[in-house]
């Protein structure tokens, strides 16, 4: 939702490409949302407002192994 959100607000000033963002880096550095194994959706979006969500070209989604 916050990719779309974003991305009507990037088009309405004319920028001409779209981004996707970063899950990995949630996921990696939220540890005030479920111990980075996930969480609730109102404490990504504070946690992107606290320190900036990435795109995901930046770090780009990493599949865990089976242990």
């Amino acid at each position: 939702m916050m990719e779309a959100r974003m991305g009507k607000i990037m088009a309405d000033k004319g920028a001409p490409e779209t981004f996707k963002l970063s899950i990995q880096q949630v996921m990696d550095c939220s540890a005030q949302n479920q111990g980075c194994d996930g969480g609730y959706p109102y404490l990504v979006e504070k946690f992107g407002e606290e320190y900036h969500l990435l795109d995901d070209a930046c770090r780009p989604y990493k599949e865990d192994s089976p242990t």
